[in-house]
């Protein structure tokens, strides 16, 4: 008989895509056992901050205090979720999106994280080093449950 994995804690990285705001739904379906609990984490790229401020279009941290609080914001769609069991934790961050994802992970202790495969910045980071999710496969601890498209589309 094969022994079904309870998936009580997850994480779910969100950069407010249609995969990801899926992934979230996805989830959500999916945690189990006593106590769930879900952790939606917003990483405000610092690569993006240090071109903003290298190209002179604000401080640094003028552009974070408003990537943070639009972040804020668009967090609220995930504060009410569909299942009164589910406890939903919501964190902005800021570094590099990989690296938070995997230090959130180890910090929370998951059972695993799920992402969709297809986020805002797909297009161009498959034509430099590769997506997000691929290098988060990479250095995780825990499962990855990465979705594709087609999977978030049913």
């Amino acid at each position: 008989m094969v022994q079904r994995a309870t998936l009580n804690t997850l994480l779910v990285p969100v950069d407010f895509s249609d995969a990801s705001d899926k992934a979230f739904h996805w989830a959500m379906n999916s945690v189990d056992g006593e106590e769930p609990l879900i952790v939606i984490l917003h990483v405000i790229d610092a690569k993006v901050l240090d071109a903003i401020e290298t190209h002179e279009l604000a401080s640094r941290e003028q552009a974070a205090k408003v990537m943070r609080a639009a972040a804020e914001h668009h967090m609220d769609t995930y504060r009410q979720p569909a299942r009164e069991d589910v406890q939903v934790d919501c964190i902005v961050t800021e570094g590099l999106p990989f690296l938070e994802i995997i230090r959130k992970a180890k910090d929370f202790d998951v059972d695993a994280i799920v992402m969709g495969r297809a986020g805002v910045r797909q297009h161009m980071e498959k034509l430099f080093i590769g997506s997000t999710a691929e290098v988060v496969l990479r250095g995780a601890h825990c499962p990855v449950i990465v979705l594709p498209e087609e999977a978030l589309d049913e």
